[in-house]
């Protein structure tokens, strides 16, 4: 679908969405603002005659929801946080949809810089969580560790210098007998996703609000997993194996 057929089709959509809303409401105007995050994540602001009015996603309309998430998503080469836009196109991350008595709709598409800043720290902050996950899964999957009693595990990525990727990892018991965690970085991602978050905390977007690292450590205990707790730690290793802890990371 072309452009111009999408925002058609938004643009009916939205405003036959307004029509059913507003069908027995008193009204000038209402507003419907739409933010997204750089992995296609959606939120929304409903105004009725400038007042935020709660709806739940699940009372917007699916033809609302599915035509403007595929037109943001136009925009990306794929739907990844730090891949960036498509060259010469027009990038946006809020839309915004104005309805009025006389049924006439005013559209906008901006680009908030503060708003995909925002964004893109949070997507960093949760990045080690996003690993620990993975970390656990791939014990399961890939090292066999489902059918061995572990108690604890320890998994610590560096970031080289030429920008590659090591990890070693050990799991033990609870006599503390250590097994080795041997696992394919390359699935789930892992190791590009590494290489992406480095480059852009330490170099790109977010390194004005966030610390140098080269190295993450992951700790994941048997009997928090299902809890999603946190035990992770960012670091600077200067190459002689001391490596000093990250503090006073951003939390958004």
């Amino acid at each position: 679908m072309k452009k111009e057929q999408l925002l058609a089709t938004i643009n009916e959509n939205v405003k036959t969405f307004f029509q059913k809303l507003l069908i027995d409401k008193e009204f000038s105007t209402a507003s419907i603002y739409f933010e997204f995050s750089p992995s296609a994540s959606m939120n929304f602001i409903l105004l009725i005659n400038k007042e935020i009015t709660y709806l739940s996603i699940f009372n917007l309309d699916d033809e609302v929801i599915d035509s403007i998430k595929k037109y943001f998503k136009t925009q990306f080469i794929q739907f990844h946080p730090s891949l960036g836009f498509k060259p010469d196109i027009e990038k946006w991350n809020k839309a915004v949809f104005e309805y009025f008595k006389d049924e006439t709709l005013n559209t906008s598409y901006v680009w908030d810089q503060g708003l995909y800043i925002k964004k893109m720290k949070r997507a960093a902050y949760n990045f080690s969580h996003w690993v620990q996950g993975r970390l656990t899964t791939m014990m399961f999957e890939e090292g066999g560790f489902d059918k061995r009693k572990w108690h604890r595990a320890t998994g610590e990525f560096w970031i080289t210098n030429n920008n590659e990727v090591t990890f070693v990892g050990r799991a033990f018991n609870k006599r503390n007998t250590e097994h080795p965690i041997n696992i394919n970085l390359d699935s789930w991602h892992v190791r590009e996703s590494f290489i992406e978050h480095y480059e852009m905390t330490n170099h790109g977007l977010l390194k004005e609000f966030w610390k140098p690292w080269n190295k993450l450590t992951i700790r994941v205990f048997y009997d928090d997993y299902f809890r999603e707790l946190e035990h992770t730690d960012y670091s600077l290793d200067n190459g002689n194996g001391i490596a000093e802890k990250i503090e006073g990371l951003p939390v958004e």
